[in-house]
């Protein structure tokens, strides 16, 4: 009876509530008459007390369930459009458009009239040798053409860079 463990655990039971009344009767002698008994159910109760004081339920944030809910949303798109989504098709179709662009560009160009007087329209005929590059580059034409290949860029590293990174997560 004098094992430490022992007398833990026949006391944790006692502040549980989980003995008869007369083992609990047995306790509350060995406490009064016992000073190892009576050190060990002081220490006890204090250390049940303070778990009691302390052991409020934590509440999670307010964004918690949304947080969760989006992380759970951008798994199960991704993987949904891997199985319906096929590159190939993407890439045909991507052809299909920039085809047609072309060939609607070359009917613009080819019905035009170059040498006509008639229209308003007058292109310069220029030497490519004495064009001024810096012209066209420095000025709104260059801004325009760098900001867009910038975004294109932007876009081509991102499509590169994401599936790296959600592999990794």
């Amino acid at each position: 009876m004098n094992n430490h463990a022992e007398m833990e655990e026949r006391l944790w039971q006692w502040i549980d509530g989980q003995c008869n009344a007369a083992e609990a009767q047995q306790l509350q002698q060995l406490v009064q008459h016992h000073e190892s008994w009576g050190g060990l159910h002081a220490e006890l109760l204090a250390l049940h007390s303070s778990l009691q004081q302390e052991a409020e339920l934590m509440q999670p944030s307010m964004r918690f369930t949304k947080n969760v809910m989006e992380q759970i949303a951008l798994l199960s798109i991704e993987t949904t459009a891997k199985k319906y989504l096929n590159k190939k098709i993407i890439y045909t179709v991507a052809g299909v458009f920039v085809t047609m662009l072309a060939l609607v560009l070359a009917a613009a160009f080819s019905s035009v009239n170059w040498k006509g007087g008639e229209s308003s329209l007058q292109l310069p005929v220029q030497n490519i040798t004495s064009t001024n590059w810096g012209q066209w580059l420095g000025g709104q034409f260059g801004t325009i053409a760098t900001v867009l290949f910038a975004v294109a860029a932007l876009a081509l590293l991102d499509q590169y860079l994401r599936p790296k990174l959600l592999q990794k997560k």
